[in-house]
């Protein structure tokens, strides 16, 4: 089956994301998944964040810019609890603000699997960015890459 998806700045817009969505739930041998840049918007990333538990072997996740809103934020961190293989995570620029910043925290707590992740521009706030800064302080090649990489420093 297919085992990588990239789908990134294609204009998939809110009815898009909800097609997409629809649609993973057959491809459980999923490994990468790259939908970053579409605006889906709170719809379409609703759709993507219930097709999530679906992808048990997930282990990219990449779905920057799209505008998905902080109660699709907090139901992506729901479902990011289930990714187990999950190495990648890039959410940059969603608009999630803090509750769905520790809702992210919290599903991806103690992931010793992460080896990459991105969560910046999205106004996680002060506590949610601690959270992450103490958790994921071993990710080398992504924390000395700056703040702007990491999030850690300048989530806002």
């Amino acid at each position: 089956g297919l085992q990588s998806l990239s789908v990134s700045e294609n204009d998939l817009d809110s009815a898009g994301g909800v097609a997409l969505g629809s649609s993973l739930a057959a491809l459980s041998l999923l490994l990468s998944l790259d939908i970053g840049g579409n605006g889906m918007g709170s719809e379409g990333g609703a759709a993507i964040a219930a097709a999530l538990p679906s992808l048990p072997a997930l282990h990219t996740f990449i779905a920057w810019d799209n505008s998905f809103g902080p109660e699709v934020g907090s139901a992506l961190g729901a479902a990011l609890g289930g990714l187990t293989a999950l190495r990648v995570l890039n959410l940059y620029k969603n608009e999630f603000g803090p509750e769905a910043g520790r809702a992210i925290a919290d599903g991806i707590a103690g992931r010793s699997s992460l080896v990459g992740l991105d969560i910046s521009h999205n106004g996680i706030g002060d506590e949610a960015r601690e959270r992450l800064g103490v958790e994921w302080s071993h990710l080398g090649e992504w924390k000395s890459a700056g703040a702007d990489s990491t999030g850690f420093d300048n989530a806002n």
